[in-house]
């Protein structure tokens, strides 16, 4: 019998969501494109915004996190793909598509989350490795 997966890829797609639109507003403070139509404002308010440009990086790593934990007892990428794999759920070239973009992201996420979470998460002055920008 098929495992109903809808109500885990519902959560995984939320955790995604999450993450991206806190990545989106934590860039519009870091990046050279955007940062100077603001800045004059963010130094005017500068104890909001220094707070929320660290709120908004570390939710974003809040909303990664249970989709790239790889405990047994939770449902996270790696878990899905197996279970895809084994109820054979989705064509075998889509599958295929998904643990390699899984394979190419993970080490990015723990290269993020061991040098900035471990002890240095200073998101003012974080800076994510250069191959995990979005134009």
């Amino acid at each position: 019998m098929p495992t109903n997966l809808a109500p885990h890829i519902e959560a995984l797609r939320h955790s995604a969501n999450v993450a991206s639109l806190n990545y989106d507003i934590w860039w519009v403070y870091k990046s050279k494109e955007y940062r100077p139509v603001y800045v004059n404002t963010m130094n005017r308010y500068l104890g909001f915004f220094d707070t929320s440009l660290h709120a908004h990086f570390v939710a974003m790593l809040v909303a990664l996190y249970p989709m790239y934990e790889t405990r047994r007892d939770t449902f996270n990428i790696p878990r899905l793909l197996k279970v895809l794999d084994k109820e054979c759920q989705i064509p075998a070239n889509a599958l295929a598509k998904a643990n390699a973009t899984y394979t190419e992201a993970k080490p990015l996420w723990v290269r993020i989350r061991n040098h900035l979470v471990a002890g240095k998460c200073q998101a003012e002055s974080a800076e994510l490795p250069s191959n995990s920008t979005r134009g």
